[in-house]
């Protein structure tokens, strides 16, 4: 999954920001959760943990994945759908409305 960092950049509104110039992102509402909401473990068709690891990328410093990992290797194809969706219902208790979508 891919996420800002806010630790990285002083201005949460740098999400809306599209570095490659293709999207206007500038109505589009922001979401946070706090690293510690992460899930670090799901146990479901094996065990699966979770951790964010900051990518950045040119021209967009503060972005940050969420990796899975098994066995302590990184999980580097799709995740089980049931599993995505479990990992995705856990968080979502979790996240808090930063700013809502404009028109």
């Amino acid at each position: 999954m891919s996420t800002m960092r806010q630790r990285f950049t002083d201005d949460i509104e740098w999400v809306l920001i599209d570095t490659t110039r293709q999207n206007d992102f500038s109505t589009w509402g922001i979401l946070a959760f706090r690293v510690g909401d992460i899930p670090e473990q799901i146990e479901d068709l094996g065990a699966y943990e979770f951790a964010p690891k900051h990518t950045p990328q040119r021209n967009n410093y503060p972005h940050t994945d969420v990796r899975a990992f098994t066995a302590g290797r990184p999980v580097n194809t799709e995740l089980p759908p049931v599993l995505h969706l479990r990992f995705r219902n856990r968080l979502r208790f979790k996240i808090r409305v930063i700013k809502r979508p404009s028109a």
